[in-house]
Order: structure tokens, then sequence, then C-alpha cells
């Protein structure tokens, strides 16, 4: 437990952006993906992800990991739907999806959802629920997480004094209780116990911050190595 301790120690939160939104019209995103991580929470409606079009059920979340594909179905299940890419999604939110940003009707229309977007870097550079390269997945009997994601989507349409230090604090829980989730219950054992092997290792800042400030340089292993101290294939 030690080593995910620091692993999560060492992760920077960064809130993306929260809303709620009412469905307008039943359809299918065949690669729904975003760079930023996603945390759907489904208040009422239809809700399905992934080839075998697993169900989330009211009160469960849908989550995403970041740069992640994924097949999402929302509306009715069964049936005649329109079939889109995210590309379309995204050029047309407005036909598929309406915001509310009306406290007390959050959770009330028939087909709605809220979701919360974030990044999860370990030290600011990876994405650590990308690293384990896992699909999405669901959480369910987490009410405390759930009642983090509405806490999120309140302060985001509120001016209110300290908004976006709530906001983060807030995220900050959010990334915690996912990873308090994936371990409770066993999911992914073999992706997290090589990842906390490695992201521990204080050498790997140094190769991180390094990558950073030289994208356009030579980033071979060789470079690396020395850069890190170690070997070449350590660094591969």
């Amino acid at each position: 437990m030690e080593d995910y301790n620091k692993v999560i120690e060492s992760l920077g939160v960064r809130y993306i952006k929260a809303k709620n939104l009412v469905l307008q019209q039943p359809f299918t995103v065949t690669n729904s993906y975003d760079v930023g991580n996603t945390l759907i929470l489904l208040h009422k409606g239809t809700l399905t992800f992934g080839d075998d079009a697993q169900v989330v059920e009211e009160g469960e979340m849908l989550f995403i990991p970041g740069g992640r594909a994924t097949r999402v179905n929302y509306g009715a299940a069964g049936g005649k739907v329109k079939v889109i890419s995210n590309d379309d999604l995204i050029s047309n939110k407005d036909k598929f999806f309406g915001a509310n940003e009306v406290l007390d009707a959050i959770g009330e229309a028939e087909e709605s959802h809220t979701f919360v977007s974030f990044d999860a870097k370990v030290f600011d550079s990876v994405n650590f629920f990308a690293s384990l390269d896992v699909p999405a997945f669901l959480i369910s009997g987490q009410s405390k997480l759930a009642n983090l994601v509405i806490r999120v989507m309140e302060e985001s349409v509120q001016s209110l004094p300290g908004r976006e230090r709530i906001i983060g604090l807030y995220t900050e829980n959010i990334v915690v209780e996912i990873i308090r989730y994936v371990l409770r219950n066993n999911m992914f054992v073999e992706q997290l116990a090589n990842n906390s092997t490695y992201l521990k290792d204080p050498r790997l800042i140094d190769l991180f911050n390094y990558i950073k400030l030289n994208l356009g340089g030579d980033l071979s292993n060789k470079v690396l190595s020395s850069v890190a101290n170690v070997s070449e294939d350590y660094v591969g």
C-alpha cells in the first residue's frame, strides 16, 4: 500500500470541466474520446458502453480513461438510434445534449447525467489512468464519489469566493476515490503493480522533465540513459 501512496502523492490533478446534460435524442457514439479522464454519473435514463453494451444503472458511474476511445450509447436501448463518431458529437453537441445550470434541476430530467473531466498526471507528465492501458469501467455503490461529482458541477456554475480552490479539492478527492475503488475491487492488479514499481522511481522525474523540455530534440535511449544515469536497456 505504501507504493500506491507514493504514486498518489506524485499525482498532479487538474480540473477541466463539469456539466449536467439532458439528452435531446438517443444516439450511439462509436469512439467517445477525450484527452482528459471523464467520470459520468447517470441520474436517470439509459446508458451503456463497450462493444458488449454493458449497462450503467441509475446512480452508477462510467469512468473513461483519458485517451481511451469507447463505444457509448445514450438513450433508449435497442431499436434504431443515430450512430455517430466523436467528431460528429463535438461538432453538433447541441443536437444531442442540452446543458442545465439550474442547481435544483440537477438529476430531475428523465434522460440526464453529470460528468466531470480532469487530468491526473504522475510528475505532471504521464497520464496515470492512460498509462494503465485499461478500458472504460463501471463504478457502482459509491455514493460519496457520486456526491463529489455533483458538488464539482454545482461549484462550476456559481461565482462564489474560493470557487477554483473548492473545485480543485473536490477533483483531487475524486481521483483518490477512483483509485481506492480500483484497489478495493482488485481491478487491474498487474498494471497497478507494474506502474507503482516504475512511477515511484525518482530517476523518472529527471527523465520526464528532460523529455518535456526537449520534445524536438534527441530522445534516444542513449541520451536518456545519461540523463537518468542508468543503462540504455533500463531506459527502454
